[in-house]
């Protein structure tokens, strides 16, 4: 006796990359098609719309573009993860719907610092400062990252890659704020025992903590 069998076609992958490592958000994200709030489909024998490889995976969609949703309606950020990016929008039918779509999150300003990572919780001090570009890295770049501040000033930056650091166990590194078209006019650690204050762009960090500092901008 035959059976017929239903074969799936799929219809493109997406996957979401913290900025700062390039690794797969580790945790689920609501993800849907916007209008129609379509979800991807679960893992074989599983509830989980999250792959093990951290992608999302949409099956039988019909001919068309759709936009991809990652956090609830109306909401800038979920889970410790904001977007300074455009929902990925993606045509159908693909030519290569087994690639990745991958899009950047950032994490939020108030998010979660993994254990030995090395990190700036920053607040710009200043008039508008909010949704300014800030970039952190060693004097001389390479300047691969950026994040941008929220409403309040305030925001995350992660330093994942490895720094030297200089004779007093310290990393140096210098803030731009808008590729440096708003000056950056010193800033102090919070508590101030964390570290020195600094009259211009450039500060030092302890190796593997967050530090919370205050940067003062023009």
């Amino acid at each position: 006796m035959s059976a017929d069998v239903w074969r799936h076609s799929l219809s493109f992958v997406v996957r979401f990359n913290n900025h700062f490592t390039g690794a797969p958000v580790a945790t689920e994200l609501p993800v849907r098609l916007e209008g129609s709030l379509v979800r991807p489909v679960a893992q074989r024998g599983g509830t989980e719309r999250r792959h093990a490889d951290g992608t999302y995976r949409y099956i039988d969609l019909r001919s068309g573009v759709h936009r991809v949703r990652w956090l609830p309606p109306f909401t800038r950020s979920y889970g410790g993860w904001i977007s300074w990016e455009g929902l990925p929008e993606v045509t159908v039918p693909s030519a290569h719907p087994e690639d990745p779509i991958e899009r950047d999150l950032w994490p939020a300003a108030s998010a979660y610092v993994p254990p030995a990572m090395t990190a700036v919780r920053g607040k710009l001090s200043g008039t508008g400062v909010a949704g300014l570009e800030v970039r952190i890295d060693v004097p001389a770049g390479p300047w691969l990252h950026f994040t941008r501040s929220d409403d309040s000033g305030e925001f995350l930056y992660l330093l994942p890659h490895p720094i030297v650091p200089d004779a007093q166990g310290r990393l140096a590194l210098r803030i731009e704020v808008e590729r440096g078209a708003r000056a950056v006019n010193g800033g102090e650690f919070r508590p101030a025992a964390a570290g020195s204050s600094f009259p211009a762009s450039d500060f030092r960090v302890r190796p593997g903590v967050c530090s919370r500092i205050v940067f003062h901008v023009a």
